[in-house]
C-alpha cells in the first residue's frame, strides 16, 4: 500500500486467513465505507454502516457477536 492504493488480493487474504483462525466473518473497508475485502463473498462492494459512523466518530468500535 507503498501508493495510496489497497493492494486488494493481499488484504482478501488477510481476511480468508484470519476468518478461519478467529472463526469470524472479517471485512476491511476502503473509501466510502464500501467493503473491498470480505470473508463473506456476498458483502464485497456493499457499504458497511458501523464502519460509516465509525468514520463519522459517532462510535469508536463495534462488538463482535458471538
Amino acid at each position: 500500500m507503498t501508493d495510496g492504493t489497497l493492494d486488494i488480493p493481499s488484504i482478501q487474504g488477510l481476511c480468508d486467513r484470519f476468518a478461519e483462525e478467529f472463526r469470524r466473518m472479517v471485512s476491511m473497508m476502503g473509501q466510502g465505507d464500501v467493503i473491498r475485502a470480505s470473508s463473506a463473498r456476498e458483502r464485497l462492494g456493499t457499504t458497511h454502516a458501523m464502519a460509516s459512523r465509525i468514520m463519522a466518530k459517532e462510535m469508536d468500535e463495534v462488538p463482535a457477536s458471538t
